[in-house]
């Protein structure tokens, strides 16, 4: 962090420290620190969307904000958060939609969007299975 701090206008040292946050956050949630892990997401996330929006032109940096959003989805849909992990999955789905529309010829973003609609299904198709299950419950 120090790096990025000294060096503000390098956005490889932004787009790094981002990718170590986000590596970070994987390497929590696979010994189930989960606070830990969602907040190293976040901190991945705020220095992506940050480098999207300074660098509108640098679609790498849009994409690797849909990552983030892919990783907390998966994350919250791991401990049980269908709501949020089904929210980070649109957010996720609507930037590589676009991405995919706004470069038309660029195959990884068209998969991008396949993978992330496939998601965004079954997390959709889960929480409507909660809340019917969550409904007979209450119900009864």
């Amino acid at each position: 962090e120090r790096l990025v701090d000294d060096n503000p206008t390098i956005t490889e040292y932004q787009d790094h420290l981002a990718s170590s946050h986000n590596n970070m956050g994987r390497l929590y949630s696979e010994i189930g620190k989960t606070d830990k892990a969602i907040a190293a997401y976040n901190r991945s996330l705020a220095i992506r969307k940050r480098l999207a929006d300074d660098n509108p032109g640098m679609t790498e940096f849009q994409n690797s904000v849909a990552d983030s959003y892919r990783d907390i989805g998966q994350l919250n849909y791991d401990i049980g958060r269908l709501e949020e992990a089904l929210t980070s999955h649109s957010h996720a789905l609507d930037i590589r939609q676009r991405l995919s529309d706004e470069n038309p010829t660029n195959a990884e973003y068209r998969n991008n969007v396949q993978q992330a609609a496939f998601t965004s299904d079954q997390y959709s198709a889960n929480w409507g299975v909660m809340n019917r299950h969550l409904t007979l419950i209450v119900v009864h």
